[in-house]
């Protein structure tokens, strides 16, 4: 079932006065309680946008669907509008990446979601991110999920900014090679707009970074006493050398020179001068 086929049932199902086989919810506004018909006739692109907006307020997600699909059904109506119609996509796609109508279904959802993103909106650029990562819905896609993060971090969705995060602090072997100074900056970012899986986030990368600069230490450290200990080693052999060179020539001394006072490959009687 292609997007168009999608959104003429939800139309039909909405304008027969019907969900997609569930019984029509109402819910409570203040103290008074609502009950949406539908006209006859044909409305507006942007009197199914109010009332797609209505039916959101309500959580019955069937209705606010058709609504949706009937305005973006009318894309050459004379009250079209792209922030609307980006929302409307949007809005549907997340319906059925978690269940809301019919049953959950990725493919249908990244449907949605990619339109919405043709169109704009950050949302929608994030979730379908979400999709390709996983592989829900689509052929998974580290590359892509990648592109539509920063695409969406660009537009300041900070829901991106803590996916893409997640994405350098974890790294993907060689397709997004780790990089906990971006991961950082992109969870504070996000904590600062107030985010709150960033700031655990971001206590995470914290301490990941800490950990990684006390190993880098620690291996310099081994690294430096490795090359001391050669350098001790090939002073003392160069010392025992040049005792048995001395000692060969000749030379009368009570005892041993010390190790600092070895004069080490400048001895004369050193064969391999």
């Amino acid at each position: 079932m292609t997007r168009e086929h999608l959104l003429s049932a939800l139309s039909m199902a909405m304008s027969m006065g019907r969900t997609l086989g569930r019984e029509l919810r109402e819910k409570p506004l203040g103290e008074d309680e609502y009950v949406i018909k539908i006209p006859e006739g044909k409305l507006s692109n942007k009197l199914y946008y109010h009332l797609a907006n209505i039916y959101r307020e309500l959580d019955n997600y069937e209705m606010a669907c058709g609504c949706y699909a009937e305005m973006i059904l009318h894309e050459n109506n004379v009250y079209f509008n792209k922030q609307r119609n980006a929302e409307g996509n949007f809005y549907i796609g997340w319906c059925f990446a978690n269940g809301k109508v019919m049953n959950q279904n990725f493919e249908y959802a990244s449907y949605f979601y990619e339109e919405s993103a043709n169109l704009g909106n950050a949302g929608a650029m994030n979730n379908l991110g979400i999709l390709y990562k996983n592989g829900h819905g689509v052929e998974k896609n580290i590359i892509r999920a990648k592109q539509l993060w920063e695409q969406a971090v660009q537009l300041g969705n900070v829901y991106a900014m803590d996916n893409l995060g997640l994405l350098y602090q974890n790294g993907n072997s060689v397709r997004v090679p780790k990089n906990l100074e971006k991961a950082k900056e992109l969870f504070q970012r996000a904590s600062q707009a107030g985010n709150a899986n960033a700031k655990n986030h971001l206590a995470d990368c914290l301490k990941a970074i800490e950990l990684r600069d006390e190993a880098i230490k620690k291996e310099k450290q081994i690294l430096e006493e490795k090359k001391k200990a050669e350098q001790a080693k090939k002073q003392q052999d160069c010392y025992y050398l040049d005792c048995f060179f001395l000692g060969r020539a000749g030379e009368n001394f009570d005892h041993y020179p010390s190790v600092d006072e070895c004069p080490t490959w400048d001895n004369p009687y050193d064969p391999w001068r």
